[in-house]
Parts: structure tokens; sequence; C-alpha cells
């Protein structure tokens, strides 16, 4: 009998285990969406690619792609990034940013640099090297400094 419930034991935390495990699925690069792929010639060509992973299934699905000098890239379904984030200390490349927020970086914090920056449908959050964060719509319009 306790053999029993050991193994139905051991079952059931197996089955809880696997259930609330992440559904992150490593994939190789060439299964990027071509947009992603594109975007990450354009910006990271040159950089190693440590880890790319897919998690989701269909609309759900997002991308995340990790380098082995610390920059990682996040993509939605169709290969649109969502985020793009360096390693602390660091900008991200030139030209992800909208131009009116890097011309509002340049001009109100010219000795710092974006260290990440995030998007959705709401706008943009961009957290300089310096620990402030921005929040702008998605005209590029501030909205709150942090």
């Amino acid at each position: 009998m306790k053999k029993f419930i050991f193994i139905s034991l051991v079952t059931l935390l197996t089955a809880a285990v696997c259930a609330c495990s992440d559904d992150d699925e490593p994939i190789n690069p060439i299964q990027l969406p071509e947009s992603a792929q594109t975007f990450l010639a354009q910006y990271f060509s040159g950089y190693e690619v440590k880890r790319v992973e897919k998690e989701g299934k269909h609309g759900d699905t997002e991308y995340k792609v990790t380098f082995t000098n610390g920059y990682e890239v996040e993509f939605d379904a169709i290969g649109e990034w969502t985020d793009v984030d360096a390693p602390d200390g660091r900008t991200i490349p030139d030209g992800i940013a909208p131009a009116v927020i890097s011309e509002y970086v340049v001009n109100y914090f010219p000795n710092d640099g974006i260290n990440e920056i995030s998007r959705d449908y709401r706008g943009y959050e961009v957290d300089l090297v310096s620990g402030v964060d921005l929040t702008f719509a998605p005209d590029g319009t501030l909205i709150e400094i942090d």
C-alpha cells in the first residue's frame, strides 16, 4: 500500500510540474517569422545567437532571441519586435526606437542612452541606462517620466 501511495504521489507531482511548466520551445533562428529575421539581420548582424525560444501557440505565439553578449529581443506572432533589451550599462542599437523617441532622449538626456524599449498598443516604455523610465504614446508623445 505504501508503494502504491508513493507511486501515486510521484505521478501526481510529475503531472502538476508538467502542467505548470512554461511552454517555451527552443527553435532554430530560421524558424522565426521573416520580418523577425530581417530585423535581426539589420540590427544584430555579427551578434552570436545563444538561444531562440517559441512560446505559445497560434495567435498567442511569441519569440525570444537571446544573444551570447546579453542582448535580448522579443517578437510577436507575426515577427514584429515587442521588446529590445541591452545588458546593464549598454544601449540598444541605433535605429530601433522611433526617431521622435530617440530625438527626445538625445535632447533631454544627452549623456544617456536607451537600455530597453518595449512596445504594445498603448505605446512605448523606455528604460534609460541611468535608470530613468519614460512612457510614450504610440505617436511618440511623452506621457510620463519616472
